[in-house]
């Protein structure tokens, strides 16, 4: 799926990118070096793989309303290290969102992200609701429902870093 997005990454930033690649810092250049060489074979392999998750996903959702799973993998990262805590490892905090938000960016599912509450810690956790494709109302309608449910959890803040 990386060829999908690597490919549209490359595709949209490289007039600009050409034009002037010291106004990207270096992590999106080194992004966009990897992007550029996405094949056509590899992109064209990514669109059919897509269309078999986007196929899976509408039979999940023959079952069921909403997805409701977290947004992430892991509470914040420092923004003086970017560096997030994942089982106990340090990982680029660049990176570990992935997992859980990418598919549906993939798929076409809307996806919602709200707060759910604080870690041990006080640092906070995010939920994700995700629904059919073109049931976006739904997603809202759900996310709307657990805020208003969850007043306490929205009304309070994290401390500042």
């Amino acid at each position: 799926m990386s060829a999908i997005i690597g490919a549209e990454f490359a595709e949209f930033h490289r007039p600009f990118y050409e034009k002037d690649p010291d106004g990207y810092g270096a992590d999106v250049r080194e992004r966009l070096e990897g992007a550029f060489k996405v094949t056509l074979d590899e992109y064209v392999r990514a669109i059919r793989e897509r269309e078999l998750m986007r196929r899976e996903i509408a039979g999940l959702f023959e079952r069921v309303d909403v997805l409701v799973m977290p947004a992430t993998v892991c509470t914040p990262a420092p923004i003086a290290t970017l560096m997030a805590c994942v089982n106990g490892k340090e990982a680029s905090a660049l990176w570990v969102h992935s997992p859980l938000l990418r598919p549906h960016n993939l798929t076409g599912c809307p996806a919602l992200a709200l707060p759910m509450g604080f870690s041990r810690d006080q640092q906070p956790l995010s939920l994700q609701i995700v629904g059919p494709r073109w049931r976006e109302a739904d997603v809202l309608r759900v996310g709307g429902a657990f805020e208003e449910a969850t007043p306490e959890i929205h009304a309070k803040r994290p401390p500042a870093a």
